[in-house]
């Protein structure tokens, strides 16, 4: 799938579909490609070195806390399409997310972790072609970290829990492997995940009592108890300096929640071995 097909015309021609990018940040700064950044800055850039069929924009929102002019630098990459939206409370991951989506009216919401860099030019044009599609609920991507392996490439779900499919493994972009390949799945990382705003208002947005870990899988389950998809867009690859912004660890608590909520559903993957 290369292109975004048509949401409709007027007289001064094809509509561009509108999507905005929620990107929930606390500022926080790492090393990267051997440079300090500032990741949600790096990410902004990154995405900005694009052209897409997508109309985007952006709401960050962000800590209230600290030094924030690295706000106005991620202002200053996109002056007319970035919102701040100040978070004035402990990080709460799908708070922010559910804030961030509730302040724009956009047909696409793409979920975006501040320490993604848009390596792909035609990123968001593939993964919204696809979320267009109305049996698919939402759409992930192939997520590398800077050494090149695998950190996601969907979920698995086994024995009530789940996992990353080819964590860690070093597969070649041009491998033709079955992860590089667009695919449903059961589910897939907040990090990067696309999707209409229909679905996003259908299923609540994501659940709030999970404020760090599992917020995902819990919005994917909920997404494929309405009978939709989700599609792992293998052909796009992007680059996640995960933990390089916060612990990722998971507690017994997040642990215990999730199965008491899904592992009826989390026994058996029917899309990987």
């Amino acid at each position: 799938m290369t292109g975004v097909s048509d949401a409709g015309t007027t007289a001064a021609g094809p509509v561009r579909p509108r999507a905005t990018i929620v990107i929930p940040t606390a500022g926080a700064s790492g090393p990267a490609w051997g440079e300090e950044r500032v990741y949600v800055v790096g990410c902004v850039e990154s995405i900005e070195r694009h052209s897409y069929e997508v109309d985007h924009g952006y709401v960050i929102v962000a800590d209230d806390r600290g030094d924030l002019s690295y706000l106005d630098e991620v202002t200053a990459l996109a002056p007319d399409r970035v919102r701040v939206i100040l978070f004035d409370d402990a990080f709460h991951f799908s708070r922010k997310v559910n804030i961030g989506a509730a302040a724009t009216d956009a047909e696409y919401l793409v979920i975006l972790n501040d320490d993604i860099e848009a390596t792909d030019p035609g990123w968001l044009d593939r993964m919204v072609a696809i979320a267009a599609a109305p049996d698919v609920g939402a759409v992930g991507a192939v997520l590398r970290y800077d050494d090149g392996s695998i950190q996601h490439a969907g979920h698995r779900y086994a024995n009530g829990g789940p996992s990353h499919v080819h964590y860690r493994s070093d597969i070649p972009r041009d491998s033709g492997h079955e992860a590089l390949r667009d695919r449903d799945v059961s589910g897939v990382t907040a990090a990067c995940i696309v999707q209409r705003r229909e679905v996003w208002r259908e299923v609540g947005g994501l659940t709030p009592i999970f404020p760090v870990n599992y917020n995902d899988v819990d919005y994917c389950l909920k997404i494929r108890q309405l009978g939709l998809r989700i599609v792992l867009a293998g052909s796009v690859e992007l680059v996640h300096f995960e933990s390089k912004s916060r612990d990722p660890a998971t507690t017994p608590e997040e642990r215990a929640r999730l199965r008491n909520r899904w592992s009826h559903m989390m026994q058996v993957d029917e899309f990987s071995p």
